[in-house]
């Protein structure tokens, strides 16, 4: 396999990374027709590689043994479920995935394609980074009530190689949230390493928590992890940013917009207008089934993006003008 990597690549200078695909059009097929393939990384302890390694690929035990805590999961949701409003909506809202009682009515039960039960309790769980620790201890409350909650936070959601793109993007909107924002932001790794860079010294009002990424035979869309980082990130009032994106001056104003609008009798997330619009003419292959005339009259919204709040859920809407 080393010889096969030679005669494929060419070795990194001293520093540099070497980025391999795991497929076969990058990679030769060394067993045809076997559907197991895989690849599989040695990694050194200790390495900064090591240091952003996705915890959720260790043993429970070794990731313990790391540091990184569970700070979401199906036993924590169920737990918390009797502490208050707000783990009450949580575990309303994760039942469906952590209970198996939810697939015993025909109103409730899923298809053909559903994943195991225990697929999505797997996938319920998330790990602070060990180098984030303290950071985590000093936002979220460690006892009562609120204890795993935070109360204002951005909520980011990413997957890529340490150097990638969306690194490089991701630890933009990360600074810009330093720069402009006096608020917490949590970033969710679904992929299996982050970058170097991304520090507590450098970034003291980052949370870096990991979760498990969807295997690609379960056939969902990457962007169902954002509604997992919504989950995890267990905020009383939160704003969702893309990696694609980032803040300017003024931007907390978003927080109190959504305590303001979302409450127990509006208990819905503020969807703002994408600055994108979509529609037939993008010539997406979906369009000719969806827009059956010329204004194409079944699409009744743009791509929207989204703030989400758990807080004040007994607190009436107030007046506004």
């Amino acid at each position: 396999m080393v010889k096969i990597l030679l005669d494929l690549f060419s070795l990194p200078h001293a520093g540099e990374l070497l980025t391999v695909k795991c497929n076969i059009q990058v990679l030769q097929d060394i067993l045809p027709g076997d559907d197991g393939k895989h690849c599989e990384c040695q990694v050194t302890p200790g390495t900064p590689f090591y240091q952003g390694l996705n915890p959720m690929w260790l043993l429970p035990e070794e990731a313990d043994a790391e540091g990184a805590s569970l700070v979401a999961s199906c036993e924590l949701f169920e737990e918390g479920k009797d502490a208050g409003t707000w783990g009450q909506r949580q575990w309303q809202a994760v039942a469906a995935f952590c209970n198996a009682e939810w697939a015993e009515t025909e109103e409730s039960r899923a298809g053909d394609k559903q994943m195991s039960l225990d697929t999505m309790r797997k996938l319920m769980r998330a790990r602070v980074d060990p180098r984030f620790k303290e950071v985590y201890r000093t936002y979220f409350a460690q006892s009562g009530e609120q204890r795993g909650w935070t109360k204002q936070a951005f909520v980011n959601y990413f997957a890529s190689t340490p150097s990638g793109k969306h690194a490089k993007m991701t630890e933009e909107l990360v600074r810009s949230v330093h720069r402009f924002s006096t608020e917490v932001i949590v970033v969710v790794n679904f992929g299996m390493t982050t970058s170097s860079k991304l520090t507590p010294q450098r970034y003291p009002r980052l949370v870096l928590l990991h979760a498990d990424p969807m295997d690609s035979s379960l056939r969902r869309s990457f962007n169902f992890n954002k509604l997992r980082a919504f989950l995890f990130a267990r905020a009383l009032a939160g704003v969702g940013l893309d990696s694609d994106q980032f803040v300017a001056p003024g931007v907390d104003r978003l927080f109190e917009m959504a305590e303001r609008e979302i409450t127990a009798d509006y208990p819905l997330a503020i969807m703002p207008v994408h600055f994108l619009d979509r529609g037939p003419k993008d010539l997406g292959i979906w369009w000719d089934r969806y827009c059956i005339d010329a204004v194409c009259s079944l699409q009744t919204l743009r791509r929207v993006l989204s703030l989400h709040n758990f807080d004040r859920p007994q607190s009436p809407r107030p007046d506004t003008v």
